[in-house]
């Protein structure tokens, strides 16, 4: 049987690798626009590759 504190140490790094992703995820995007190609940022159907 798993205790108690293993299994809050779980949640934990589980909860704090969402939140790095959740932070992280912006600053991904602007890096990613700031790269790319003027047409490629201004059209009405993004290409997601």
């Amino acid at each position: 049987m798993v205790n108690k504190k293993s299994v809050k140490r779980i949640w934990f790094y589980i909860a704090a690798i969402l939140i790095c992703l959740v932070m992280i995820a912006p600053v991904y995007i602007l890096v990613k626009i700031s790269f790319s190609v003027p047409d490629e940022v201004l059209t009405q159907h993004p290409t997601f590759g």
